[in-house]
């Protein structure tokens, strides 16, 4: 099992999930379409998550994160006229968990820590750097990504948030029960 992720860009829904690939939903035609690597060889093969950011469709694949042209979720095709790219996320390493957004770019969450992506003005798109590697999501469906309180999610430690900054503690009495008398009882081993 894994969490299903998605994001809207123009008149398009994007939806995506681990066992499935990427389906695009488009608004005004009412049409649903599945893409996946065989269609388009710039989709990775295992899209592990998905988000918008800066105008852009985001996907989280094994090694890579991809992102599309402005405007053009389907638009992989790495060019400096577009400025779709990709990037690996080994600067965190880990498995891949998850992407979600804040105002200035996307986070990836992995097995190792968080990498933010940030949008950087230049022809680069995005700048990526190292956020945590002290904050480690539990599993894939630890974490809710919404416009109010940015990214909430569960580590071992307990609950924590960011908007795109060094996560800090999320309600304390909550996550410090959570820390020492529910996570230390429960064998993380076969979460996913």
């Amino acid at each position: 099992h894994w969490p299903w992720s998605h994001g809207k860009l123009n008149n398009k829904w994007y939806f995506s999930n681990l066992n499935v690939g990427l389906i695009e939903y488009d608004i005004v035609t009412n049409k649903f379409t599945l893409y996946n690597n065989a269609v388009n060889p710039f989709i990775p093969v295992n899209i592990y998550s998905t988000c918008i950011a800066g105008g852009r469709l985001v996907l989280l694949g094994d090694t890579h994160i991809h992102w599309s042209a402005q405007d053009n979720g389907l638009d992989l095709t790495p060019s400096l006229a577009t400025g779709a790219g990709t990037q690996s996320h080994s600067l965190i390493g880990g498995k891949p968990y998850a992407l979600a957004t804040f105002v200035r770019g996307f986070l990836t969450f992995t097995a190792e820590g968080i990498l933010k992506s940030e949008l950087s003005g230049n022809v680069a798109i995005f700048r990526h750097t190292g956020l945590s590697t002290e904050h480690k999501l539990i599993t894939p469906f630890a974490l809710i990504n919404t416009e109010k309180l940015g990214s909430v999610f569960l580590t071992t430690n307990g609950l924590y948030n960011t908007r795109g900054e060094i996560p800090t503690v999320w309600e304390p009495l909550l996550s410090a029960y959570l820390h020492t008398s529910v996570i230390v009882n429960t064998d993380l081993t076969n979460l996913l």
